[in-house]
């Protein structure tokens, strides 16, 4: 019988208090010994060695590659057989220890889709009910912009009446003051009262943008969105200098270009084609 250390000990706890039988979890801990056996075993590998040491032999020889005679080219031409050879070598001993941790990454891989598929409709009704969160409090705030732009109107408005109001200069007849009944004046004032100026009031976007609250702030926020509608006059707004806009806006695109070079466009403008050589080989 196996003694239990404290790792599974603790691992065993956590899946009684959760429901899960501890021979599965306990097999997942095997899993991982046997996985770093598994890497053990493939740095001990003779042929894992045999192949770093003639990787090491290619690389030095590759360095200080020259060709003065055929016959410099003759030992290329063996040198890139070997290592065509190693690579192949390389890769079966890859897909010898890999392809039965294959098999095993495909068992874990349907496992963690399966408990994906419980997971992910519960973001769908957290996304939802943020949106309709956040859309009403975005609403409310912008009734409170609207609500103070009409305040702000407003103040301007009786600021400006009332300063006309000052500016009138008082009437010469006197009588005129009583020109109505009588009743509708309970004193003559003595003077002309003085009518303070109000102060400008601020503008629009002193309207409050964050709202405290105990579990954060709230802020608003507005983003510059940009769509390309018309890529051709975007392209000859660029060139124009009369809109000063960066050339970095236009990425190029490298892998369309070189296509247009082998379907035979030998000149594009502002680029630098070349036919480079590439050496093919015939196994």
């Amino acid at each position: 019988m196996k003694k239990e250390t404290k790792k599974t000990k603790k691992i065993k706890e956590v899946n009684e208090a959760i429901g899960e039988p501890v021979s599965k979890q306990l097999t997942v801990v095997e899993n991982q010994v046997d996985i770093a056996k598994q890497i053990n075993i493939v740095k001990s590998d003779p042929e894992y060695h045999a192949v770093s040491v003639a990787l090491d032999r290619v690389t030095i020889f590759s360095g200080s590659f020259a060709i003065s005679t055929m016959q410099d080219i003759e030992l290329g031409a063996r040198a890139l057989k070997e290592i065509d050879s190693l690579r192949e070598r390389v890769n079966e001993r890859y897909y010898f220890f890999i392809n039965p941790l294959k098999k095993q990454q495909e068992l874990l891989k349907n496992h963690i889709q399966e408990i994906k598929v419980l997971f992910d409709p519960m973001f769908i009704p957290l996304h939802k009910s943020e949106e309709a969160i956040e859309k009403t409090i975005l609403e409310f705030k912008e009734l409170e912009r609207k609500r103070h732009e009409e305040e702000i109107k407003k103040l301007e408005e009786e600021r400006k009446q009332k300063e006309e109001a000052k500016k009138q200069p008082p009437p010469d007849d006197i009588d005129s003051l009583f020109a109505s009944s009588s009743s509708d004046f309970d004193f003559v004032p003595s003077t002309t009262p003085t009518v303070k100026s109000l102060p400008t009031p601020p503008p629009p976007e002193a309207a409050q943008k964050t709202i405290h609250t105990s579990a954060g702030d709230l802020t608003t926020r507005y983003d510059w969105k940009v769509e390309v509608t018309n890529l051709r006059y975007l392209v000859l707004a660029i060139v124009n200098p009369e809109f000063n806009l960066p050339i970095e806006i236009l990425k190029p695109d490298i892998s369309f270009l070189e296509g247009l070079a082998r379907k035979g466009r030998t000149e594009i403008p502002g680029c630098k084609i070349e036919h480079k050589p590439s050496l093919r080989r015939n196994k």
